[in-house]
């Protein structure tokens, strides 16, 4: 009977992981355009001061604010910032999504038949240092040459108003940017 080793030794083969470069890191969705934005309102924030100094001739230089955080109550002022309209009727395909109990993925909503804004919709200005509701009393006022369905997430705005101490801002007028000038551009021959 031929003796058997117990002991059985396996080569070993230098192997080279290549496989990480496919893997996707943590992500996170709940700030996934915030950069985009945030570095629009910069490129146009010193753009805004002036057009909003050029619009309301009422307002001094100084009560135009770096930050929203430097609004106080009670005074008026020009903040510069991103707009959020909160919209409790557009639909979600997240919440479609967990009302099925994430074991399904739901049909894609069919084309509205309806608008999804609402009188509830909420208007949110928003920089670097916070978030403040806007508060319109007198809209129709307001808006008398800004139509109100422009008023979108991701526009950059200047607004003038009041800091309330219920921490909401009462708008007394909005100012929207202009086009900023574009690169020229030259189209080769070759095109």
């Amino acid at each position: 009977m031929a003796q058997v080793d117990a002991h059985v030794v396996r080569k070993e083969l230098a192997y080279e992981k290549k496989w990480q470069r496919f893997e996707l890191g943590e992500r996170k969705y709940g700030q996934q355009y915030s950069q985009v934005y945030f570095n629009r309102l910069n490129m146009m924030r010193e753009q805004l001061k002036k057009a909003a100094l050029q619009r309301w001739s009422s307002i001094q230089d100084d009560s135009i604010m770096d930050r929203m955080a430097q609004a106080k109550d009670g005074a008026e002022c020009v903040v510069v910032g991103i707009l959020f309209k909160e919209m409790k009727l557009k639909p979600s395909i997240l919440q479609e999504y967990a009302k099925h109990g994430a074991v399904m993925m739901p049909n894609p909503p069919r084309r509205a038949e309806k608008l999804y804004a609402d009188e509830s919709d909420a208007l949110i200005l928003e920089d670097e240092t916070g978030r403040i509701q806007l508060e319109f009393h007198k809209k129709r006022e307001i808006m008398k040459d800004l139509r109100e369905e422009l008023l979108v997430s991701g526009l950059i705005v200047a607004v003038k108003g009041t800091k309330t101490k219920k921490g909401l801002f009462s708008v007394a007028g909005v100012c929207p940017v202009s086009v900023l000038p574009q690169p020229a551009t030259s189209i080769s021959e070759d095109d």
